[in-house]
C-alpha cells in the first residue's frame, strides 16, 4: 500500500509520541489524539485514510478540504482509547488537501492538524468538462453523483468501462474499472444506501447474451460483499424493498423480467406473452425498470415498442401501459406523446418522468413529465425543445430533492440539472467518452464506506 507518514503537526496542548497521563506537569488537559498519519487505498487512490492514536475516550471527527473550498466532515463517533482511522471521500485524484482529527469531550477541543494527497486518475477515463454551475441554484442536497463512462477507443479491447462518481465541479472523485469484456451501463446506490449495486454485463462485450452476467454489491472502498448471478442481463435492473433483485433478461425474440430473492431464481413477467394478449406486435427489449415504493408497482420501458407497461411488483400482472401499444392510455394532447423514451419514473408526487424524442424521427433529446388523469397521460412540463443535444440510445431524467429535473444523454454524453422553471443550473460534457450511463444522485459518501471501528459491531450512522 502507497504509505506517506505525516509530519507530526500538533498544537501546543498536543505531543508526540506515547501519552502516559491526559494532563500535562502544569495540570491542563491534553489532546486525546496523536501521531496521526495516513494512507491510500491501493487502487482507489482519492480516498485517504486517516489514523492516529486516542489516548482517552473522546467525541472524533475528521474535517477536510482543498484550500479555497468549503471543507467536508467525517461522521462525529464515540471513539475509545487506542489506535482509530478514518477514510476520507469525495476528493479529487491528484489534489492536495488539509485534514484535521477534532475531538471533543468534557475537558475542550482539540484540532489535530494534517496535509495529504490524493493519487492520479487512471490516464485513460475520459474527463468530464464542467459547462455551467450555479451553487446558488442547483439541488444543495446532492454533493455527488454515480455514473458510468465508457472509453471510445480503448487501449484493449474489452477494458473500457468504468463506474465513477462525480463532484458538483464535475471532478472525478472515484473511479472503478469493470471486468474485462463486461459493460457496466446502470450502476444503483442500494436502497439502504450502504453499497455500490454495479452491473456488469456480459451482453454487449461478451458477444454471449449476457449469459455471464452479473450484478455486484461493494462499498465505496472496493470490498466485494456479493455477487449475484443475472444471466441475461442488458440493460435494467432494480433492487426491491426485501432485498431482491429484478432484471431484464434477453431471450430470442422475448424478453423476460427475472428475479432473484433468496438464491432462488424465478419469472417474473415476459414480454411476448404480454404482446399476444393484447394482439400487440414489436421487438421486445426494455432500458429502465423501476420500483415504485409508493405505489409498490413495478415500469418497464419498452423503448423498441415506446411504450412504458406498469406491473404489479408481487405478481407481474400488467396494470396499464403508455404509449403506442393497443390499449394504452391517451395522450392528452395528443401531440404530447412520447418516442423512444429511457427512464420512465414516477416522481413522489404521482407524476410520470422520462428523457424521450418528441417525435419518431426527431434528433433531438428531451424531458416530458406526466399527469395521470382517469385514462390519460397529461403533458404537464417539458424541457429540452430547440436545445440541440440528442442521444441516440440511453439516457434518462428523474427529479432531485429540490425539485430540479435531472437529465442526463446517454451517447450524448451530456448531464444537465434543470430548475422547475426551465433555468439549466448545471451542466456537465463528456466529450471523449463512448457514452454514459445512469446517473443516480449521492446525498452521502459515508454510509458507502466500510465500517471503521471495531469488525464486532456495525458502524453507528448505520444503525440508527
Amino acid at each position: 500500500m502507497r504509505t506517506a507518514l505525516l509530519t507530526c503537526l500538533l498544537l501546543q496542548s498536543c505531543q508526540c509520541g506515547p501519552v502516559e497521563d491526559s494532563q500535562g506537569d502544569s495540570g491542563e488537559a491534553r489532546s486525546p489524539t496523536q501521531a496521526a498519519g495516513w494512507q491510500l487505498h491501493d487502487e482507489l487512490e482519492s480516498l485517504v485514510l486517516v489514523h492516529w492514536e486516542q489516548s482517552r475516550a473522546a467525541t472524533t471527527w475528521v474535517e477536510y478540504g482543498l484550500e479555497g473550498e468549503d471543507w467536508m466532515s467525517s461522521p462525529a463517533r464515540e471513539l475509545q482509547a487506542g489506535s482509530q482511522k478514518q477514510w476520507l471521500a469525495g476528493l479529487p485524484y491528484g489534489a492536495e488537501l488539509d485534514f484535521q482529527v477534532v475531538s471533543e469531550d468534557n475537558r475542550g477541543r482539540w484540532e489535530l492538524p494534517g496535509e495529504a494527497i490524493t493519487g492520479e486518475l487512471p490516464a485513460s477515463i475520459p474527463l468530464p468538462e464542467l459547462i455551467l454551475g450555479d451553487a446558488g441554484t442547483w439541488d444543495g442536497a446532492t454533493a455527488f453523483f454515480l455514473t458510468s463512462l465508457t472509453e471510445a477507443e480503448p487501449a484493449q479491447r474489452g477494458m473500457g468501462a468504468w463506474t465513477v462518481i462525480l463532484d458538483r465541479q464535475a471532478r472525478i472523485v472515484w473511479a472503478l474499472q469493470s471486468p474485462a469484456f463486461r459493460s457496466t451501463n446502470h450502476p444503483l446506490p442500494s436502497l439502504d444506501g450502504t453499497r455500490l449495486l454495479l452491473d456488469h454485463s456480459s451482453f454487449w462485450l461478451g458477444f454471449d447474451e449476457g449469459a455471464a452476467s452479473q450484478v455486484q454489491a461493494i462499498t465505496l472502498d472496493g470490498d466485494l460483499r456479493a455477487t449475484h448471478d443475472t444471466p441475461g442481463l442488458h440493460h435494467a435492473f432494480a433492487e426491491l424493498d426485501d432485498g431482491s433483485l429484478l432484471w431484464a433478461s434477453w431471450d430470442g425474440d422475448d424478453e423476460t423480467i427475472e428475479r432473484l430473492s433468496g438464491g432462488e431464481q424465478s419469472r417474473l413477467w415476459s414480454c411476448r406473452a404480454f404482446l399476444d394478449e393484447i394482439s400487440g406486435d414489436g421487438r421486445c427489449g426494455s432500458n429502465t425498470i423501476q420500483w415504485d415504493q409508493n405505489r409498490d408497482s413495478l415500469l418497464v420501458s419498452l423503448f423498441y415498442m415506446h411504450s412504458v407497461v406498469e406491473l404489479d411488483r408481487s405478481t407481474g400482472q400488467e396494470l396499464r401501459w403508455f404509449g403506442h401499444l393497443p390499449g394504452a392510455w391517451v395522450f392528452e394532447p395528443e401531440d404530447g406523446d412520447f418516442w423512444h423514451q429511457h427512464g420512465a419514473l414516477y416522481t413522489d408526487t404521482g407524476t410520470m418522468i422520462m428523457s424521450c424524442q418528441a417525435t419518431q424521427d426527431a434528433e433531438e433529446t428531451i424531458v416530458r413529465e406526466y399527469a395521470l388523469d382517469d385514462g390519460s397521460l397529461s403533458l404537464s412540463w417539458s424541457f429540452g425543445d430547440d436545445e440541440g443535444i440528442w442521444a441516440e440510445a440511453l439516457g434518462g431524467a428523474l427529479r432531485l430533492a429540490n425539485g430540479d429535473t435531472l437529465h442526463y444523454f446517454g451517447t450524448g454524453n451530456r448531464i444537465r440539472e434543470i430548475s422547475p422553471e426551465g433555468q439549466v443550473v448545471w451542466d456537465v460534457s463528456i466529450p471523449d467518452a463512448d457514452f454514459t450511463g445512469r446517473v443516480p444522485p449521492l446525498p452521502d459518501l459515508f454510509s458507502l464506506l466500510p465500517c471503521t471501528d471495531t469488525p464486532e459491531r456495525a458502524c453507528w450512522w448505520r444503525s440508527r
